[in-house]
């Protein structure tokens, strides 16, 4: 095959003239000052003006990102700056406020079973009714418990709400439960790893702010109820811990599907439902009014 022989010299004087041009536009920028206000000389701009010319560029586009939606659609999670090194100036790179932010959110949870696009989920689209009435329990210390069928918005106001008020270091970590995969997993571990298995329990019982997604269609038998879901309500009922539930099934069908006593009068079924009534003050019932 014959070679092609391509010759892409670019002669200095054309090097030159293009620094001229970078230097000449930098001077005119609107930003300009902000190099000066950062103690940069004519001469240190002249000699490393493609670094100045990348680093104004930047500038501009950072500042048109306000959210992290924003950084997803610019393809942009952090900008250049510039650090002077000796008599050199090197480039570097700092985060985005907003990348920052959403960094620092995702952070907060130890389990985060919902989609990163519910991240942004606001309490201004919840019915304002019924996040009273969550808002008050949760002052008073009481459970939130919210029961109704596929589609009600049940998750998506509890996503609303810890994204809202507890997604921060005060909270941090907490966790946001998928309950019938959560559950299934500390059953597998009780079995497999039993150190895995008592610090999973351990944390869920412990950290500010558990939410139980799907409560009550988790897989059921005596282990599971007698192993791990009363020692973590209960341990969580004694600290006083925020406890949000969403649900198909009312408490009492809940604690009729954790009864396996064939005489129907099941202790530990009792335990369950006593330890839930303790701390749910009502059900927020949402069969007929969507909670969004």
């Amino acid at each position: 095959m014959e070679k092609l022989n391509a010759n892409l010299h670019i002669s200095n004087d054309s090097l030159k003239e293009y620094q001229k041009e970078l230097y000449a536009k930098i001077l005119n920028d609107d930003d300009f000052h902000i190099l000066v206000e950062e103690g940069y000389t004519n001469q240190e701009i002249f000699d490393n003006v493609m670094k100045f010319s990348e680093y104004l560029s930047d500038i501009k586009k950072a500042r048109k990102i306000r959210t992290y939606e924003d950084c997803l659609k610019a393809n942009m999670t952090q900008r250049l700056i510039l650090v002077r090194n000796g008599k050199i100036i090197e480039r570097d790179y700092v985060p985005l406020e907003p990348y920052l932010k959403h960094c620092e959110y995702l952070s907060s949870f130890l389990e985060r079973d919902f989609d990163e696009e519910l991240s942004k989920v606001s309490i201004k689209e919840i019915n304002q009714t019924a996040l009273k009435v969550i808002y008050t329990y949760i002052k008073e210390g009481k459970w939130v418990f919210i029961n109704g069928p596929l589609r009600s918005g049940r998750t998506y106001a509890a996503i609303a709400i810890v994204n809202h008020s507890f997604a921060n270091e005060k909270y941090a970590p907490i966790a946001f439960l998928n309950t019938p995969v959560r559950i299934k997993e500390l059953n597998d571990l009780y079995f497999k790893n039993k150190s895995e298995f008592s610090e999973t329990l351990e944390a869920y019982s412990n950290m500010s702010v558990v939410v139980f997604d799907d409560f009550g269609s988790e897989y059921k038998n005596e282990l599971i109820r007698d192993n791990i879901i009363i020692p973590i309500l209960k341990n969580r009922a004694k600290q006083n811990k925020i406890t949000i539930f969403t649900s198909d099934f009312s408490l009492k069908e809940i604690q009729q599907l954790y009864s396996f006593s064939r005489s129907g009068n099941d202790i530990m079924a009792n335990q369950l439902r006593a330890i839930l009534d303790s701390k749910i003050e009502k059900t927020i019932p949402i069969n007929k009014v969507s909670l969004y």
